[in-house]
């Protein structure tokens, strides 16, 4: 797995499908409206870039999920492992960081004192 990661960070060609990027990049801008009603136009400069863009992103994720994979001591890539490693991205990179995380931690308020003796006693 770790070969086949760092294998295409070295290449510099894509991975994506030129055709399905551009219909799935089509279908989004769909979504967004225009003044009068038309469709968007995309330079093949920008589909380009956005694609880079785009498998750049990717390749972070799952190079940070086979970690998490690692660190669980598991050979299978799960969901839970990306899923965790967007959410750490997230949190250390500043944007908040409040992912659906199974009960997340990070998010609880601390008790105050007094509400921890009430409680252990």
């Amino acid at each position: 797995m770790i070969q086949q990661i760092r294998r295409l960070q070295m290449s510099t060609h894509i991975v994506i499908p030129k055709g399905p990027f551009y219909r799935a990049v089509k279908d989004v801008a769909q979504g967004f409206p225009t003044k009068d009603k038309t469709n968007y136009r995309w330079q093949k400069q920008a589909v380009e870039a956005l694609q880079e863009a785009t498998e750049q992103y990717l390749t972070e994720i799952f190079q940070e999920s086979v970690h998490c994979m690692h660190h669980a001591k598991r050979v299978t890539l799960m969901n839970k492992n990306m899923r965790l490693s967007m959410f750490l991205t997230k949190k250390f990179q500043g944007k908040g960081g409040d992912g659906d995380l199974n009960n997340n931690m990070a998010n609880r308020t601390p008790k105050k004192n007094n509400e921890e003796t009430k409680e252990d006693n």
